[in-house]
């Protein structure tokens, strides 16, 4: 039953971010008849089945409360702060595949000897800013409201 009601709850959030917030609430509403708890939304079904139109708030309510009766968390926003140092290192990294380009075929406007140290520099500079941006990046999960 919960197999269903997640399959609807992953269908639904992506109509929402489609933009199709009536058939994003029917199913939610529908995963949420499923675990018998649609009592909660009565009202809004109910206006729904009246009109034939919903709001965006009431769709991301439906699809809020579907999503914490599964007991499914938010996805969470991963921040990244880059500075001078990353992007220098991303741009040594850039060089040296510019001058990696330009000593081989079709080209030949540098000797092939080039290579030998553009390439290990590109390892190493993606290597390290990997590492970095990595090492860096936050986990944040935006609170229940």
């Amino acid at each position: 039953m919960s197999e269903r009601a997640r399959s609807l709850y992953n269908t639904a959030s992506t109509l929402l971010e489609d933009g199709k917030y009536a058939e994003a609430f029917v199913l939610a509403y529908a995963g949420l008849k499923l675990l018998k708890l649609e009592k909660t939304l009565e009202d809004l079904w109910n206006d729904f089945m009246s009109t034939g139109r919903i709001e965006e708030e009431d769709a991301v309510q439906a699809i809020d409360l579907l999503r914490r009766s599964l007991g499914i968390r938010k996805e969470p926003i991963i921040e990244i702060e880059l500075n001078e140092i990353d992007l220098g290192i991303l741009g040594v990294a850039v060089i040296a595949m510019i001058l990696t380009v330009l000593s081989g075929d079709p080209f030949w406007l540098l000797p092939l000897w080039t290579n030998v140290i553009s390439i290990p520099c590109i390892a190493c500079a993606l290597s390290i800013f990997v590492e970095r941006v990595v090492r860096k990046s936050k986990r944040i999960y935006l609170e229940e409201g």
